[in-house]
């Protein structure tokens, strides 16, 4: 009768790793047969613990939770382009069409208003003599 040779800690922890990659690629691959694609993106700590407690209390797992939430958000989402651009007099957002102008429409406007309305110019006062 042979007896097995006990393993040392390194080897077993090779034979562990190895396992892991084995079974990680393995995972992987059921995956991707079945359509899905990975999806790494940062998150406030916040947002991951309310969605660990929705998964918790739906039963399954976060990224079945995740998926179901970016899609019911995404449904809500205007299509919409939006731009990233600021009107330099109030602040408001500009719209797409105008995202290089300094200035929105509203503001635009009224800085055309004013260059037409003449103001009565003063009489200048002479010094009393």
């Amino acid at each position: 009768m042979m007896t097995q040779r006990k393993l040392t800690d390194s080897e077993l922890a090779a034979n562990v790793r190895q396992r892991n990659r084995v079974n990680s690629e393995r995972r992987r691959q059921r995956l991707a047969i079945a359509g899905k694609v990975q999806l790494l993106t940062w998150i406030p700590d916040t947002l991951r613990r309310e969605l660990d407690s929705v998964a918790a209390a739906r039963r399954e797992p976060v990224s079945e939770t995740a998926a179901a939430a970016i899609a019911a958000g995404l449904r809500q989402i205007p299509t919409t382009p939006i731009s990233a651009y600021h009107c330099l007099r109030c602040g408001s957002r500009m719209t797409v069409e105008r995202e290089r102008e300094p200035l929105c429409d509203s503001c635009e406007a009224a800085t055309a208003q004013m260059a037409t309305t003449t103001t009565p110019a003063l009489k200048r006062q002479s010094p009393a003599a």
